[in-house]
């Protein structure tokens, strides 16, 4: 009984976010179900499972990865680099190259995405990151989704099933470094 008085209080809840345009940008980040299996099954003690909480509550930082070997890049880039510095841009919200990340190709924001779109002063990096992903200029990926295609070494000669591709930004990362990879080919051959 209670979890379908749970179930009726989260529908009226998405009905009412729905009918005020608000449904996508409030997302709960806690699930009553997910606590009381936690705490009643002792699979950590207190501290831990307070920590977990806290972790699961942590908004993702905006990640992405700039298109490689187009004549965009460069241009790309150097906009990033002069929105490091730019002013009335807090210093959370600075988009930054992700270090393990090779010839920055791949930058994140530590503010999360509904930080990004609701904060004005945010505006002028939300539209240039919208703007480029929408030209293919940058890829909106999650940081561990860009590990695999680094560490596979993935030559034209494989053959790859990514049995997670959906939407599809770690086959596109990986079409891009066998690209990138047959451009310094040729320039070595030049």
């Amino acid at each position: 009984k209670r979890r379908e008085e749970a179930r009726a209080a989260r529908k009226e809840r998405y009905l009412q976010l729905q009918k005020e345009g608000k449904w996508r940008r409030e997302v709960p980040n806690s699930n009553e179900q997910l606590e009381e299996y936690y705490s009643q099954n002792g699979v950590m003690d207190a501290a831990q499972f307070g920590q977990y909480l806290a972790a699961m509550r942590t908004p993702l930082p905006t990640t992405f990865r700039v298109t490689r070997g187009t004549y965009m890049e460069e241009l790309v880039l150097a906009r990033l680099r002069a929105l490091q510095h730019a002013e009335g841009i807090d210093e959370s919200a600075r988009p930054r190259p992700l270090p393990w990340y090779p010839n920055e190709g791949a930058w994140y924001v530590a503010t999360g995405r509904a930080e990004l779109r609701k904060n004005a002063a945010l505006g002028e990096l939300k539209r240039f990151l919208v703007a480029q992903n929408e030209q293919g200029n940058i890829t909106r990926q999650e940081a561990v989704s860009m590990i695999p295609p680094l560490v596979l070494d993935v030559r034209p000669e494989h053959r790859v099933l990514d049995m997670c591709a959906a939407p599809g930004s770690k086959t596109t990362e990986l079409l891009e470094l066998l690209h990138l990879r047959h451009l310094r080919h040729l320039q070595l051959r030049k």
